[in-house]
């Protein structure tokens, strides 16, 4: 009654679904809340000069296509809404021979996937008789508060609160304060102890840190053995094999070709000797 029949109970509501792309504000102002979209198909005075004559569907779209977001998902949700319900409904249930017994497409389309198959309750008019009862005493109770008495501006009270009092409205806006006591009593708490002890203190500050810690140590133990290889293995490994081709580099020189450097050579080595003998012998 409010969403359909009703009218806004605000500025913004009131402009919710008067679209900026040629419709005529001035002139639906003047049309029930409900007939605007009936008003644009086929009121060339809804909308604006540049889409009078045009067809009717050329005028919708063009209205209501930033609406479409989020009327499109509604309108489509509507639709299941009405309709979904009756998916597996009872073969038995009168009025609806289309959808029941063996034109049941839910159950003809799942019954080869379950085995063994589930035995069908017996039908009863009881649990029927209640849900229509209680969808027919919601629906006339929403048209005697709502539909019969509608709320002629936004100014004006709820007629559920102008019948019950402010302060059983309030508590009942406020849910009996069920949602305030949940939210201090339980919700508060358990919060800052996540966010103060198991955060902060467990998560941060101890675990955090310890691994923090261990990875420091673990890096300043892995750069003292990189420097250890580095200047021992890799200094003494790398430095004797350096050495000895240094050496021979060195060594190679004396290998010229030239036989007097040769026989000079041999003489010096036949004089260290003989030096070496007559050392000894004296």
């Amino acid at each position: 009654m409010l969403t359909f029949w009703g009218k806004p109970r605000s500025a913004a509501a009131e402009y919710a679904t008067l679209m900026t792309h040629g419709a005529n504000d001035a002139h639906l102002q003047t049309v029930p809340f409900h007939q605007r979209w009936l008003a644009v198909l086929n009121d060339d005075a809804a909308v604006d000069e540049h889409l009078r004559g045009k067809h009717p569907l050329v005028k919708f779209f063009t209205v209501y296509r930033d609406s479409f977001p989020m009327q499109l998902p509604l309108v489509i949700l509507a639709f299941f809404a009405l309709t979904a319900g009756f998916v597996g409904i009872h073969p038995e249930f009168p009025l609806f021979n289309l959808l029941t017994s063996e034109n049941n497409f839910f159950k003809n389309f799942i019954k080869d996937t379950i085995i063994p198959a589930p035995e069908t309750i017996d039908f009863s008019l009881i649990p029927v008789a209640f849900s229509f009862g209680a969808a027919l005493v919601g629906l006339g109770a929403a048209w005697v508060v709502y539909g019969m008495q509608p709320i002629a501006s936004r100014d004006d009270k709820d007629p559920v609160r102008r019948s019950v009092g402010d302060p059983a409205w309030s508590a009942l806006q406020n849910r009996f304060g069920i949602d305030a006591f949940y939210l201090r009593a339980l919700y508060v708490p358990f919060e800052w102890f996540g966010r103060r002890f198991t955060y902060e203190e467990v998560d941060k500050k101890t675990i955090d840190e310890l691994l923090s810690g261990v990875a420091d140590f673990a890096t300043r133990v892995g750069e003292t053995i990189k420097r250890f290889n580095y200047v021992v293995i890799d200094g003494v490994g790398d430095g004797i094999p350096r050495a000895v081709y240094q050496f021979g580099r060195w060594f190679r020189n004396l290998q010229t070709g030239r036989v007097q450097q040769y026989m000079l050579f041999t003489a010096l080595a036949l004089l260290a000797m003989g030096t070496l003998l007559v050392i000894q012998t004296l």
